[in-house]
């Protein structure tokens, strides 16, 4: 038998019944949060929009993230998910461009000009990646960065 310290409270037994379906019900909780929609890791092929005028803040964002996942990916000489990366790159240049041809307007002729430099990139990306051409990519990589940055200094507040 264990001796028990004066000092300690005794613990407490659990009904482990109620342990398990607790901590069951903070599992299928947190399941819950990550399978809602808009917490997908991919990109589903069309831009969230709150009123279809706007290319939302989730979807620049996704667009951010998969291109610093690209160039790591580069870095680290993964061809499978660069060229994963690539493709979705290319598939989200493709609904931005879409976007602004569909605004139409005066204002959008450089808009749909990088969206469409930023595909050809990105497809360039997985040529070289088929070709294990990790330094061409890279540069190109590199090309498609100033090609998002060059966007962005137009066209901030869509």
């Amino acid at each position: 038998m264990q001796h028990q310290s004066p000092l300690l409270p005794k613990p407490k037994r659990r009904n482990q019944s109620q342990f398990i379906l607790r901590n069951f019900g903070f599992l299928l909780l947190v399941a819950a949060v990550f399978l809602l929609p808009g917490n997908a890791s991919s990109f589903s092929g069309k831009i969230n929009t709150e009123d279809e005028s706007k290319i939302d803040t989730d979807f620049m964002q996704s667009v951010e993230d998969t291109g610093k996942s690209l160039v790591d990916n580069i870095g680290i000489r993964d061809a499978d998910a660069s060229v994963t990366d690539a493709t979705e790159l290319e598939t989200m240049f493709a609904a931005v461009e879409e976007f602004y041809v569909a605004k139409g307007g005066d204002d959008v002729a450089e808009a749909i000009k990088l969206s469409r430099k930023s595909r050809d990139l990105s497809k360039a990306i997985i040529e070289q990646l088929g070709r294990q051409g990790f330094d061409e990519a890279t540069a190109t990589a590199t090309e498609l960065q100033r090609t998002c940055k060059a966007c962005h200094n137009f066209y901030k507040d869509v």
